[in-house]
């Protein structure tokens, strides 16, 4: 039975995931295959219409200008470090122009950035990568961010980045061509997707930990919302009504620290993140992850990552 061929493009931020690309592209073109016929016309762009690198530096020219390009009922953004770098004024107007045609748009690692500024992520769900969600917590605060591998949530379809990146591409086939094919493609290309009830599994091992053990995940949460006035965690034991042995038990058993030292880590996994993807000087960063000044924050950082924050800037 003919179908109509729906336009999916592709826009590729500088230093876009490759394996993330790899998922969009291969799903797509065993859906067409083991349909018989064209199901989707896949279309690459870029923020200012000029060849990009991969994070692993393979490059990629795009197939069309942002302006030449029509309607596309499905846009996927892809990106990964300094997301920020992609926000052009061209790109956020022609994501916004698309989106109020009525296309449904993904964003896939740290996209969800770009689709807040273009002023179309709103307060919708949206699955972030472990390593930017704390961060983007405060950044994107009007936005459900979730750690999650991959949601839909009306209109905007996310991936927390790579292979969960083929759930959501799965879900697009579904959404236009019906389940048949979204399974037959999983089928081909040796990929079990995830079942309809764990579409929401976490990202990271710590919050499936949270899923076991409920009494951590009220700590951890306050652990995250407490990163530039990090608190005492005894204090934080008693808002999580868990009593601090309770506590300090169940992160040696699970996480093999003690609370303060994760609490210690994950103040520093953002300042990783913001070192990597944002200008603010060293010394702002510091403040901004709860240290009092910029020598302690160094010799916390070098012990968790084995170089000083300086030397992790200056390798990109």
């Amino acid at each position: 039975m003919p179908v109509s061929a729906v336009t999916v493009a592709i826009v590729l931020a500088q230093r876009f995931p490759l394996l993330s690309l790899a998922a969009c592209l291969e799903s797509l073109r065993v859906a067409d295959r083991e349909h018989g016929q064209a199901c989707f016309i896949r279309k690459i762009l870029t923020p200012d219409d000029a060849p990009v690198s991969s994070s692993s530096g393979v490059p990629i020219a795009p197939d069309i200008a942002l302006a030449d390009m029509p309607f596309a009922p499905v846009i996927i953004v892809l990106s990964s470090y300094k997301p920020e770098e992609a926000c052009k004024p061209a790109l956020l107007g022609w994501l916004r122009k698309h989106y109020r045609q009525g296309a449904v748009i993904g964003c896939v690692d740290t996209a969800s950035y770009i689709l807040a500024k273009a002023r179309i992520l709103g307060a919708h769900k949206v699955s972030v990568h472990r390593e930017s969600i704390s961060a983007y917590r405060e950044l994107l605060a009007d936005s459900v961010l979730l750690d999650q591998l991959f949601s839909s949530d009306d209109r905007i379809v996310s991936s927390a980045g790579g292979i969960a990146t083929m759930d959501m591409m799965l879900g697009l086939i579904k959404r236009f061509h019906g389940t048949p094919l979204a399974d037959r493609v999983a089928h081909v290309l040796n990929y079990r997707p995830l079942a309809a009830d764990a579409k929401s599994a976490e990202t990271s091992p710590d919050g499936m930990v949270a899923r076991v053990e409920r009494r951590l995940a009220r700590l951890i949460e306050l652990m995250q919302a407490n990163i530039e006035q990090p608190a005492d965690v005894a204090a934080l034991c008693t808002m999580a009504e868990i009593p601090p042995a309770t506590a300090n038990r169940l992160f040696q058993r699970h996480f093999r620290t003690s609370p303060s030292r994760y609490y210690t880590r994950l103040r520093l996994e953002r300042a990783h993140w913001l070192l990597g993807n944002s200008p603010l000087p060293v010394a702002e960063i510091a403040a901004k992850v709860g240290f009092a000044g910029a020598s302690a924050f160094t010799r916390a950082y070098r012990r968790q990552f084995g170089k000083t924050p300086s030397k992790i800037r200056q390798a990109g």
